[in-house]
């Protein structure tokens, strides 16, 4: 057991194992795959999530990187909660969101989240809540287009770095936050 819980949408509680790290959601979740390798420390989930809930425990916290794309799509379509990572990098292409729900993540090293698509970042049609808790720096960028309505986070942000961290909230079309 790595100290490492994964629980999707379903609400149950995988742990990750020597057993299931190199496909930890099985076979017959075909939208994404998410691995873990223990030498590196990296949770990788490439594809369609889900809501998702990942916990880092034990002797792996504030060690672990997650590590979330999709190249044509959203990555996560619900919540996302990361608790106790290191570094945590959400990334994609997507028209609509990135994520689409309530994002919380509590890390000790950067964040770097991503949309190259048209869309958000986080939040597609009703307002959706950022709060980051301990990161060292925070990067949030969508490209969006000129005359499209796409924020890097359609909703609220409350964010806490330590340290001298940075935080920078960037839409190449201008619209970086959407505050009901």
């Amino acid at each position: 057991n790595y100290g490492i819980t994964v629980t999707m949408a379903d609400g149950t509680p995988i742990a990750v194992t020597s057993k299931n790290c190199g496909n930890i959601l099985g076979d017959d979740y075909i939208a994404g795959k998410l691995t873990y390798a223990p030498d590196t420390h990296t949770l990788t989930g490439t594809g369609s999530f889900g809501k998702m809930k990942v916990e880092i425990t034990d002797d792996l916290e504030d060690k672990v990187d997650v590590v979330l794309s999709n190249a044509n799509g959203a990555v996560v379509n619900g919540s996302l909660t990361v608790t106790g990572a290191q570094d945590v990098e959400v990334t994609g292409t997507s028209s609509s969101a990135l994520i689409d729900g309530k994002t919380t993540i509590s890390c000790a090293g950067d964040i770097l989240m991503e949309n190259t698509g048209t869309g958000n970042v986080i939040g597609t049609n009703i307002a959706t809540n950022l709060a980051v808790n301990s990161a060292r720096s925070v990067t949030i960028k969508n490209v969006g287009t000129e005359g499209n309505r796409s924020y890097a986070i359609y909703g609220r942000a409350d964010i806490t770095c330590s340290g001298n961290g940075n935080v920078e909230i960037v839409s190449s079309n201008g619209m970086a936050i959407w505050d009901p």
